[in-house]
């Protein structure tokens, strides 16, 4: 008889800053850990907030919840237009509730066309650290992390007065970025800063 823990094979992606990027297959019960530890650890060049962790489990259910979502909104919108056609008197309401309808269509259509990853939120430590952390989660079959190079850069864009890219300075916080393009415009919505 076959026995699926031995015989199902996971196969999971390492990429960016490890010694030894690449596919790997796992067993029942490996750790994150247990993966960059066999790709050989990250190159000093590694980058850690910047990982990207995505699992295909994750994005299947994301893609379930938008299909779930653009059902329920289609629905939505068609009963809102009817009802909308019926309380409409005159032919300039109608190519108004024409025009408003086509813009709900535009967005669902970006909506749907998005590109869904299946991204996971993780933190990861240097691996001493990592282990035994809830970070240390227990891979899966078609797991992939990106772990990118260090930034040489840093990019800033949006309100400001000169949008450019300034060399990464370790220890310097968003305002020393932000001052170096000459600092906000009048219009800026300071509370919407994000990095």
């Amino acid at each position: 008889k076959r026995e699926p823990k031995l015989t199902e094979k996971k196969m999971v992606t390492i990429k960016g800053e490890v010694r030894f990027p690449g596919t790997y297959p796992v067993i029942e019960g490996e750790r994150l850990s247990d993966l960059i530890a066999r790709a050989g650890g990250y190159t000093q060049d590694a980058f850690l907030p910047g990982t990207v962790f995505t699992r295909k489990s994750i994005k299947e259910v994301q893609e379930k919840m938008r299909q779930k979502f653009l059902v329920r909104e289609q629905r939505a919108l068609m009963e809102e237009q009817q009802a909308m056609l019926l309380r409409a008197g005159s032919s300039a309401n109608a190519d108004s509730i024409g025009q408003s309808v086509q813009a709900m269509m535009e967005i669902m259509n970006m909506i749907s066309g998005a590109d869904i990853e299946g991204r996971m939120v993780i933190a990861l430590l240097p691996l001493e650290q990592l282990r035994h952390t809830k970070y240390d989660i227990s891979l899966e079959d078609g797991d992939s992390v990106t772990i990118p190079e260090s930034p040489s850069a840093v990019t800033i864009i949006g309100s400001v007065n000169n949008p450019t890219s300034v060399p990464f300075e370790i220890g310097k916080g968003m305002d020393y970025y932000v001052r170096k393009t000459g600092g906000l415009t009048k219009h800026a919505d300071k509370s919407g800063i994000y990095v």
